[in-house]
């Protein structure tokens, strides 16, 4: 058996993960989780580099079947997992339990397809579309107009496909 190769955030990079995968991964933050612990609590949100590093770890995945490509952690697993991140930093522990599972909602559990697609999403410009860490919105802003400007806002939840928030504002 050859060892695992872990990435510079210490945890193994790039195929479907196990369920040891999730917990030496999940062992492997901690430290680091630990020092950021600070930053979390002023910030009053998780650091997008906290949340990278807990997205390549695997762990919003926690749920997602195998069929998926995830581990499919069964819900004692999980609550390890979840009490291991929260011993280190209980924001990160907190916003894995709530995030784990969001993907699942977007999927159709009988084909594993994306359940909605919008396709007037299509022609924004990526620079214009940011995904909020930590929460399942997708922030889209559209600009149009030559003289007056219209400035359309639109708060996408990434579970429904639905707009959760809108607001179109017209500028000389």
């Amino acid at each position: 058996m050859t060892a695992a190769v872990l990435n510079k955030s210490g945890v193994l990079p790039g195929r479907p993960l196990s369920v040891s995968d999730i917990y030496a991964n999940a062992r492997a933050l901690s430290g680091y989780l630990k020092e950021q612990s600070y930053a979390c609590d002023e910030a009053r949100r998780l650091p997008s580099d906290v949340v990278a590093r807990v997205r390549e770890a695997g762990l919003f995945r926690l749920t997602m079947p195998r069929i998926w490509g995830g581990p499919e952690l069964s819900t004692i697993e999980q609550v390890e997992v979840i009490e291991e991140l929260s011993r280190a930093n209980s924001a990160v522990g907190w916003c894995v339990m709530i995030g784990c599972d969001s993907g699942i909602y977007s999927l159709d559990p009988a084909t594993g397809q994306i359940g909605w697609k919008r396709e007037d999403l299509k022609k924004i410009p990526e620079a214009n579309v940011e995904e909020l860490d930590g929460y399942p919105l997708l922030l889209v802003s559209q600009n149009t107009g030559a003289i007056t400007t219209e400035n359309h806002l639109v708060a996408v939840d990434l579970v429904s496909g639905e707009n959760a928030w809108e607001r179109l504002a017209a500028a000389l």
